[in-house]
């Protein structure tokens, strides 16, 4: 073989392995999508899970048992061996690293699943569902007696309570519920205790708290306090966002997705330090730093 043809085919041979080795940036980051109180996989997150997979992480999106469908079928050990079956289908598809999003109750679903399992990032989205506030003690707690009654009584799986549940935007619906699931769910002492999920999450864990800037003061200072009790990890950031409760998601879109991508490349830090393109309606971030982490708030630029 001559020389010029030895080169050509050399050449070709290093083409073709270009072609087959793993891009730098190919997604290693599987998500879990976790939808808020009775919606579904194909209901707000839609969007924001369809913007990830677009923008190339792996993506999963199961129906959980706060959903409009499922009513509080099952209880929260359920909803972790839920978990753990799509993370395993996750690593399965070629994840080597995990990242839980959830909206509303799935964000407290999501922290309190990190304090059980080593993941490697937690994103949550206009954060509801606090049994420990005083509000829902007030409500549920007849319901909540009625409920601890039935199983202390010996109740079976099939005993259900009755109650009116309540949602953002001051909607109501009557649910019937097994009672061990209720107590699941709404105990202030029980699996969903906001502030004890956070204070539980696993060490080097960072957390992306988003907080919608409409949304009522209230859960804006429960929501607070729950961020505080979370570990310090300087990739962690809170973030507030133009909108409100359900308008959270879609307008976290690039936002999250800049941030995953910091998990992959730390040393971009891109979330705090570009400014948002105009088509997203975003000034400058203002940043400011302390012991604990990152923070950062977008505000809506002047006029959108």
């Amino acid at each position: 073989m001559n020389m010029k043809r030895m080169w050509a085919v050399l050449g070709a041979l290093s083409l073709a392995f270009a072609a087959s080795a793993p891009a730098v940036d190919s997604p290693t980051i599987g998500v879990v999508v976790l939808h808020g109180k009775w919606d579904s996989p194909g209901g707000h997150m839609s969007g924001l899970a369809a913007a990830l997979k677009e923008a190339g992480f792996f993506v999963e999106r199961p129906e959980l048992p706060w959903s409009g469908r499922r009513a509080y079928d099952q209880d929260m050990d359920h909803f972790v061996t839920q978990m753990d079956g799509v993370v395993k289908t996750l690593r399965d598809r070629g994840a080597n690293r995990i990242v839980l999003v959830g909206h509303s109750m799935g964000g407290n679903g999501a922290v309190y699943y990190a304090g059980r399992s080593k993941v490697d990032g937690v994103v949550v989205i206009a954060p509801g569902q606090f049994p420990e506030g005083r509000i829902m003690r007030a409500q549920f707690e007849e319901d909540l007696k009625r409920a601890e009654r039935l199983v202390r009584n010996g109740g079976t799986a099939e005993d259900r309570v009755v109650f009116t549940d309540t949602n953002s935007g001051n909607r109501a619906r009557a649910v019937r519920v097994p009672a061990r699931s209720f107590i699941s769910y709404f105990s202030p002492d029980g699996p969903m205790n906001f502030t004890q999920n956070c204070a539980h999450v696993k060490s080097a864990t960072p957390v992306l708290w988003i907080t919608p800037d409409a949304e009522p003061d209230g859960i804006k200072r429960l929501g607070e306090g729950c961020y505080a009790r979370l570990p310090a990890d300087p990739l962690s950031s809170h973030v507030q966002v133009p909108g409100e409760h359900l308008d959270a998601p879609d307008a976290s879109k690039t936002i999250v997705r800049e941030w995953l991508q910091t998990l992959i490349h730390p040393a971009q830090k891109g979330l705090a330090a570009r400014e948002r393109d105009a088509g997203d309606k975003w000034t400058r971030p203002c940043v400011w730093r302390d012991e604990r982490a990152i923070h950062v708030v977008i505000h809506k630029a002047a006029g959108s």
